[in-house]
């Protein structure tokens, strides 16, 4: 699948096993992250459709499944940072359905950076670290031209 996040809208500033989504958590405080990501597809040769995004942890101890008291996260595709009032319509550890094709039977879209924001509440009283376990499961139908 041609499909990678990246941390901004450079084609070569992607996430990959040796630079992976970290988050830094100082868990005395707790509190909320939001980060902006992206979504793209770097081949020309496909176009994908029914594209979502979902989170897992493949620490022994997951921080996305619910199973870690006050950790919660969040998936939403958008431009522009979401109110306090949008995040909280959101419900926590749901995949994030994509609301159109990338690309089409005529073209593979390789320019277009889609932004998804991601949003992690640590709880008070956890520990300091930087989680480097969090990936992105990215599924699709995939076409070729």
């Amino acid at each position: 699948m041609a499909l990678k996040l990246y941390k901004t809208a450079d084609k070569d500033d992607y996430f990959d096993s040796l630079d992976p989504f970290t988050v830094t958590v100082d868990g005395r405080i707790g509190g909320i992250q939001d980060h902006k990501i992206y979504l793209r597809n770097d081949d020309a040769s496909y176009w994908y459709d029914n594209v979502s995004v979902s989170l897992s942890d493949t620490s022994p101890s997951s921080h996305v499944d619910s199973t870690q008291e006050g950790w919660y996260w969040k998936l939403s595709q958008r431009d522009i940072e979401l109110t306090h009032e949008e995040w909280t319509a959101i419900t926590p550890g749901t995949t994030l359905t994509l609301t159109e094709s990338i690309g089409n039977s005529q073209l593979g879209d390789v320019v277009t950076f889609i932004p998804i924001w991601v949003r992690v509440a640590i709880p008070r009283g956890q520990d300091i670290e930087t989680l480097t376990t969090i990936t992105f499961q990215i599924t699709a139908t995939e076409y070729l031209i």
